[in-house]
């Protein structure tokens, strides 16, 4: 497998963030479905306004209409929003809100409630509970043959959101108890070094502890991690808390890349940073799924590409994804396929 031959990715505390880098340049590298266009990028890059991202990287913060009973409380709640940032693909099925909205309404409701955002909620949480709290309609009456009065019960399109959510929550709840952990708070305080806050060892634990951290790809007998959920949840509570919980001041978010979903690769080919194959091509820009190889690469490109640019920008990979993520909501590049 060529990518044992160029480097080991065995990842550690230590060393975590940078073999997550190592294993998307070298996907990077040997890709035949997406390309870097350096030119392009250099282009990009020199038009990036390092200051204001900086700056937006500490003062942008969005705000939440609630009251913490405690800092742990908040934490909880963050990385609970954080763990269920996913389900891109059933956008177009959602009618009134953005996927990432369903999940925030959700969670605000959860929050009013007052149920506590711990391991025990998430662990005992029911589809029913999923579909309610976070406005997914999950069931809805049909006929069991078109010509009879007799109805029964059938998944909706999102049914599938619904699940996720309910899944990520269930196996999350489960080995947060099986941990010893009352909920995320104690987690981080359990297995992370006060004394050395490091994002490396952050991500590190995440995505060996809790699964629903650890994404990555298996190319031959290797492993190539982006660990995209992760470093994001680092990035956040580094820029809420790390003047408040010295626990997340973490003194190397220079090694930390950017985060990587799908809105980033979309507005990098929209300006020509990436190109892709007619192959991939075809199923982006027809709305199809993009899983295999072909999402390896494409995630994998794009990450490496953001630590060109952050390089070139001299901002770190979250400064980066924060601001790439408020351009890619632009009309402009808003309706690009993803």
């Amino acid at each position: 497998i060529f990518f044992r031959a160029m480097v080991d990715l065995t990842l550690t505390r230590d060393n975590c963030l940078v073999k997550v880098r190592e294993g998307c340049a070298a996907t990077a590298l040997r890709a035949t479905h997406v390309t870097i266009n350096e030119e392009n990028l250099k282009t990009f890059a020199s038009g990036m306004p390092a200051a204001e991202m900086k700056e937006g990287y500490t003062g942008d913060i969005q705000a939440f209409p609630l009251k913490f009973d405690s800092l742990d409380q908040e934490i909880n709640f963050h990385c609970t929003l954080q763990m269920l940032n996913f389900g891109s693909a059933y956008q177009d099925l959602l009618d009134d809100r953005s996927v990432f909205e369903t999940i925030q309404y959700g969670m605000l409701g959860l929050m009013l409630s007052g149920r506590k955002m711990n391991a025990q909620m998430l662990s005992s949480m029911s589809l029913s509970d999923v579909g309610q709290t976070f406005g997914v309609e999950v069931k809805r009456e049909a006929k069991i043959k078109p010509d009879t009065p007799i109805y029964t019960e059938e998944d909706t399109e999102v049914a599938g959101f619904a699940k996720l959510i309910l899944k990520a929550c269930e196996d999350t709840g489960r080995r947060l108890r099986e941990l010893d952990c009352e909920d995320f708070a104690q987690f981080f305080r359990k297995f992370l070094d006060v004394d050395k806050p490091t994002a490396s060892a952050f991500v590190f634990v995440l995505q060996k502890q809790l699964p629903v951290f650890c994404d990555g790809y298996t190319t031959g007998d290797t492993e190539i991690y982006v660990l995209s959920k992760a470093k994001l949840l680092a990035a956040e509570l580094h820029r809420r808390f790390s003047f408040r919980a010295p626990l997340f001041d973490f003194q190397d978010m220079d090694r930390l890349g950017s985060p990587m979903g799908n809105a980033i690769p979309a507005l990098l080919r929209s300006v020509g940073v990436l190109s892709y194959d007619p192959e991939l091509s075809r199923r982006v820009d027809e709305r199809r799924s993009v899983t295999g190889d072909l999402e390896m690469e494409l995630r994998c490109v794009a990450v490496h590409a953001c630590h060109q640019i952050a390089e070139a920008v001299e901002v770190n990979g979250a400064e980066l994804y924060l601001h790439l993520r408020n351009v890619a909501e632009k009309a402009e590049f808003a309706s690009a396929p993803r």
